[in-house]
């Protein structure tokens, strides 16, 4: 039957059909359209929660980087730009070399599908050559129907500096817990030493009252007198010891000459009483320090000096300052008896004498020493038996 010879009522049925087919096709284009309008969104999203985030994202494929964000490449002090560029040896280098064989290995694990751990440490390389600990999450995925890994960094340097600083302040609580011990025991024995003293001659003084041996009674009394007094001078740098490092004055800048200038003005007339010359170099920086307290350690060294000159015939003291690298070391320097290597490391313990004969009570070197590290600086010994002995410390520069 041709088309002259359909019926009215046939057109009408296939228009009809033609017209459901048309509104279907319609339906489809227009969920097409929805679904490609959501899939934009969704990849709009996506690649501004990845652009925006605080984590750096990189996606690594035959160690080139083929994706990253704008966090990762902070992290690293490139441009992203700089990061799609780089080549597979540069990528390689931007993991520090200690730490390359653990990371791409397990890079390489991933990509593999071995399990490996979630997360781990390790030190990146930054663009300036600078390190910088971070924290890696890795997974397998298809990128392009090709295997590669993606990665998530967190920066950690603040936690591992958190870190740092406490197994430092754990370190140095261990050393002061080790010399509060020592001080303790330093004190009650040396302390003991004078209140035997007194307990014998009280006993011997008792007796002879009782006796009426007015003689002996004088002589016990000064006995008693003198460690009496002595208990006293041992008392009073316990005492001074104990506050240097809590009460103290602002540091302040102030040129090393003039707190020399002080230290020797206070032990004038015991250089003058013993003939000693001294030499102060003329061009001791600006320091950044607690003036008194310095000036106070001076005093203590240059009586050290002093103290311990020997039977020198020309004795002579010389302060001044040097360059250890960047390190600048002020010195306190004599041509006395010496110290033995064997004792440097004991004597700036509390109470402690080179030569017991000596007067004085051995606590000025350790009030220097708690002196100088109270100020964040060092000190040693440099001497040997008989060729005199050198004091060396740190102090903080003026910023200036």
């Amino acid at each position: 039957m041709n088309d002259d010879e359909k019926t009215e009522e046939q057109h009408l049925h296939e228009l009809a059909q033609l017209r459901h087919r048309i509104a279907e096709l319609e339906k489809i284009e227009a969920t097409r359209k929805r679904a490609e309008e959501a899939l934009r969104e969704s990849e709009e999203k996506y690649r501004t929660w990845v652009e925006q985030s605080l984590q750096g994202l990189v996606v690594v494929q035959d160690f080139r980087i083929v994706f990253t964000n704008i966090a990762f490449a902070e992290i690293f002090g490139y441009t992203v730009e700089e990061l799609l560029s780089l080549s597979p040896e540069e990528v390689r280098a931007i993991v520090h070399p200690e730490d390359q064989a653990l990371v791409w290995g397990r890079f390489q694990d991933c990509l593999a599908g071995k399990p490996v751990p979630p997360r781990y440490e390790y030190r990146g390389i930054r663009k300036d050559g600078t390190m910088r600990w971070l924290e890696m999450f890795a997974r397998h995925i298809k990128y392009h129907a090709k295997p590669a890994v993606q990665a998530t960094f967190v920066d950690i340097a603040d936690r591992k500096q958190a870190e740092v600083d406490r197994a430092r302040l754990l370190k140095e609580l261990e050393a002061k817990n080790r010399e509060l011990e020592r001080f303790t025991y330093t004190v009650s024995h040396d302390l003991r030493s004078p209140l035997v003293t007194i307990q014998g001659f009280t006993a011997m003084l008792q007796q002879d009252i009782e006796h009426g041996n007015r003689e002996n009674v004088k002589t016990n009394l000064q006995y008693i007198s003198r460690a009496a007094s002595k208990m006293d001078e041992l008392l009073s740098a316990t005492l001074k010891l104990s506050r240097i490092g809590r009460i103290a004055n602002p540091p302040e800048d102030m040129p090393f000459g003039t707190i020399v200038e002080g230290a020797l003005m206070q032990t004038a007339g015991d250089l003058r009483a013993h003939a000693i010359v001294v030499s102060v170099a003329q061009d001791l920086p600006v320091v950044h320090v607690d003036r008194m307290r310095i000036e106070e350690a001076l005093v203590n060294l240059i009586t050290n000096s002093i103290k311990y000159r020997g039977a020198q015939p020309h004795p002579k003291i010389e302060i001044g300052h040097r360059k250890d690298g960047r390190e600048t070391v002020f010195f306190v320097k004599d041509n006395g008896i010496g110290i033995d290597k064997s004792e440097q490391d004991n004597v700036f313990d509390l109470f402690y004498r080179v030569d017991k004969s000596t007067e004085g009570t051995g606590a000025g070197l350790a009030i220097v020493k708690r002196i100088i590290e109270a100020h964040g600086g060092r000190i040693w010994i440099e001497s040997e038996l008989g060729k005199g002995c050198t004091v060396c410390f740190t102090l903080p520069l003026s910023a200036e």
